[in-house]
């Protein structure tokens, strides 16, 4: 009986041994995964406010010369 229960607590505790590992194992890959997702979302934001930037001064460039055109016609 002793024995018996001996048996038993020993492979409940190697299982929770296992089980934590396995559940280590599973939370680095989680973190992981978050930084890699962090990471390429930062050179995103990267990539589109430079975009963001060039349209803005493409737009700028484009559209003052028809504001100031119509605003001086509408002066005329």
């Amino acid at each position: 009986m002793l024995k018996r229960g001996f048996y038993i607590k020993f492979h409940e505790s190697k299982s929770l041994v296992r089980q934590n590992i396995e559940n280590q194992n599973r939370n680095s890959g989680i973190n992981l995964n978050r930084a890699m997702i962090q990471q390429n979302y930062q050179f995103s934001d990267d990539k589109i406010n430079i975009v963001a930037a060039i349209s803005l001064m493409i737009i700028n460039v484009m559209l003052r010369p028809l504001v100031y055109g119509y605003f001086l016609m509408k002066k005329r």
